[in-house]
């Protein structure tokens, strides 16, 4: 655990108590018990934004542009799996 880790988000400075996991594709997990420390939150999961008050101020973060997701069939999947060398990232 890193204690009263200072980071900065969209020009808004937090400090909060981190713990260090190493993440594949990934810089930060927000934990709930973060968000919930927030009070009232309201997201738009479609247009990617989440707004809150931070130190009385009110805060919009917002998200990047969503990531075009592909259906795909087990057997091309498989195919992924032995050809490492062409595989980006599998989200199950």
């Amino acid at each position: 655990m890193c204690r009263n880790f200072k980071w900065k988000i969209q020009g808004v400075n937090f400090i909060v108590d981190v713990f260090m996991v190493d993440l594949n594709n990934c810089d930060m997990v927000l934990r709930v018990q973060w968000l919930a420390s927030l009070g009232d939150i309201i997201f738009n999961y479609k247009e990617l934004w989440m707004s809150f008050y931070w130190q009385g101020q009110k805060v919009l973060l917002e998200g990047l542009e969503a990531i075009n997701l592909q259906t795909v069939r087990l057997e091309q999947l498989n195919g992924w799996l032995t050809n490492s060398s062409q595989l980006v990232e599998i989200n199950l």
